[in-house]
């Protein structure tokens, strides 16, 4: 199970998606009448469709603390710039 939290920094708290596991998605159901559902298998998730499914959930995450007043301006943009997303 994924479960995104916050880690201390010295810049404040920062969001830290955990997207173990979302790699290992097999499938999805569909809901069919009568209460019947199907199994639908999708194809296995790369490495990189990972990484920028990460990416999109951080630049997301970072702008909401800004947002929210969480995250003053200035650190919002020097997060922004880290490459890894973690520095």
């Amino acid at each position: 199970m994924s479960t995104p939290s916050l880690s201390r920094t010295p810049l404040g708290f920062v969001p830290h998606p955990n997207l173990r596991g979302f790699e290992e998605l097999d499938g999805v159901f569909e809901h069919l009448n009568e209460g019947q559902v199907r199994f639908l298998h999708v194809p296995a998730i790369t490495p990189r469709q990972v990484a920028a499914i990460a990416e999109r959930v951080r630049r997301r995450m970072l702008s909401w603390l800004a947002r929210s007043g969480l995250l003053d301006a200035d650190d919002f943009r020097a997060m922004l710039a880290w490459n890894d997303g973690y520095r």
